[in-house]
């Protein structure tokens, strides 16, 4: 293959090709205080990229934590805290920040229990305890709207984690906010949301409100300002929200993947895959330049600094194995792998990556693909 395949350059940063990290170093440490003291934390692989980020629908961002029959193990101080006094904690205002972090430390741990409760070795929800989350954490949010930015987050992870049809309009109310942080914790819950998508599909044209005021990286690679992700997060819960035939949303990823250039070429890459998730041909050059380890190669490290030089083969081994991801992601409803993009030279790709890529672990992550592409019939979408 050429370098001449896709009409836009290549990623901002390979980092930005990779899975969703937390955006700010006062979330980091927010999140390493809370889970440092939960007993048996024990670290998740990371899911998908910042920026390219996986269309697999669990975010794979915390570390579990303990949740019992009625009892949330919280080693904040040491002593635990029932789920009840949790969400009063939540539940309460003021303080300035010494005390809104101290709710996001409640909340990111949380958070962080529910993520164990949900998952597939996790001692799952009592349906009164759930039936109590969803029932208080929407006003709680609503409480904290524009507000701390880590709280909000964790809140909204919480909803979407929880993935209760009841809990789509606290989402809307976020996405319709005048505040990006709101944005941002919208988008970031509903790039968790561990149930039927279907019942997203409302949310669509805020989605896209949102994209088109998401802010870009800057153009100066020298400038002191964080590496934006929004857009592309975005990007990736429109692929799997937005009904294949909205046009006004495939048309919307189009411009994005062929106005894209330079600091902001990442977006590009996003807006292709998306495309393709969604059954549009226009993004399928993206996702086959992605596969391809010789085109990879040849593309630097970042176009705005031609002299950090050309993406290496860890960068080149994060980018397929992502792109993988989204070729194959994990669907809730299915519990199991979806196959969402079915071009036959996608998969002829994959069939040579898992035969002869030089990494070992790609080439075992390709076949698990095959696998679960036989395994359903590749008629998943």
């Amino acid at each position: 293959m050429t370098s001449e395949r896709l009409p836009h350059e290549q990623p901002l940063e390979p980092e930005v090709a990779q899975p969703i990290e937390r955006e700010d170093r006062a979330a980091a440490e927010l999140y390493e205080q809370a889970t440092r003291r939960q007993s048996e934390a024990a670290e998740k692989p990371v899911g998908f990229g910042r920026q390219m980020l996986q269309l697999v629908l669990i975010p794979a961002l915390i570390v579990g934590g303990i949740f019992g029959v009625w009892l949330i193990v919280i080693s904040l101080g040491g002593q635990a805290q029932s789920l009840e006094h949790i969400l009063n904690r939540l539940n309460t205002t003021g303080g300035a920040l010494p005390a809104d972090q101290e709710r996001a430390r409640a909340a990111l741990s949380l958070l962080s229990a529910i993520e164990d409760a949900t998952g597939q070795y996790g001692t799952p929800l009592t349906a009164e305890d759930r039936a109590k989350l969803v029932e208080q954490l929407p006003a709680i949010a609503r409480l904290h709207r524009g507000g701390h930015e880590e709280l909000c987050r964790a809140i909204m992870g919480t909803l979407g984690l929880l993935a209760e049809p009841a809990t789509v309009p606290i989402f809307a109310e976020f996405l319709k906010s005048s505040a990006e942080t709101d944005w941002f914790a919208a988008v970031s819950g509903l790039h968790g949301w561990r149930g039927d998508m279907t019942v997203l599909r409302p949310l669509a044209p805020d989605l896209l409100n949102v994209l088109r005021r998401a802010p870009r990286p800057p153009a100066n690679p020298r400038e002191d300002k964080p590496i934006h992700s929004l857009a592309s997060i975005t990007m990736s819960v429109l692929a799997v929200v937005a009904d294949p035939a909205d046009m006004e949303v495939r048309d919307a990823l189009n411009r994005e993947m062929q106005d894209s250039t330079g600091a902001n070429r990442d977006l590009a890459w996003n807006a292709g895959c998306a495309l393709a998730v969604l059954g549009d041909e226009r993004g399928l050059p993206v996702v086959v330049s992605l596969l391809d380890r010789a085109w990879l190669s040849e593309q630097f490290y970042d176009p705005r600094s031609p002299e950090r030089g050309r993406l290496d083969k860890a960068s080149q081994r994060k980018i397929i194995a992502s792109t993988i991801n989204v070729i194959v992601g994990f669907d809730p409803r299915l519990e199991g792998f979806a196959v969402r993009i079915k071009d036959e030279q996608v998969w002829t790709l994959i069939a040579q990556i898992a035969e002869s890529d030089p990494d070992a672990d790609i080439r075992t992550l390709a076949k698990a693909a095959l696998t679960a592409r036989e395994a359903r019939g590749g008629d998943d979408q």
